[in-house]
């Protein structure tokens, strides 16, 4: 598993909810509660489609930000892969949205539409 390394990657601070970006440390800058790559009980999100990545780059950095949220036993994972810039939906979002529901399939996941951005996806792990 390779170490974090995306600058856009955020966990939920375990003690107040606050969203945490990873690359700018370990302290939830609300409540001063030390933040763990540990994710037990949080939910990582993850950006995987706005800094011009392609289809396969994309599905790439998923695939990594799931092996950290579940090695570090998150709840779930919040996948943003935008919507298309043209107000019409994009090629990642489709192409992603169908990969994880073939792996919530396997697993036993719960994947869903993020109901407040409609370029995002939720995995629900448990």
């Amino acid at each position: 598993m390779s170490g974090i390394e995306s600058h856009s990657e955020r966990v939920e601070c375990g003690r107040c909810g606050f969203p945490v970006e990873l690359d700018r440390g370990s302290v939830c800058p609300k409540c001063g509660q030390r933040v763990e790559a540990r994710y037990a009980g949080m939910v990582v999100e993850v950006d995987i489609a706005h800094e011009g990545e392609r289809v396969g780059d994309a599905l790439d950095k998923l695939e990594r930000a799931l092996d950290r949220a579940l090695m570090g036993d998150a709840r779930g994972l919040r996948v943003i892969h935008g919507y298309g810039a043209s107000g019409t939906p994009g090629v990642i979002g489709p192409r992603v949205r169908g990969w994880l529901r073939g792996e919530a399939a396997r697993y036993g996941w719960k994947v869903v539409n993020d109901k407040y951005n409609k370029g995002a996806t939720m995995v629900w792990f448990e």
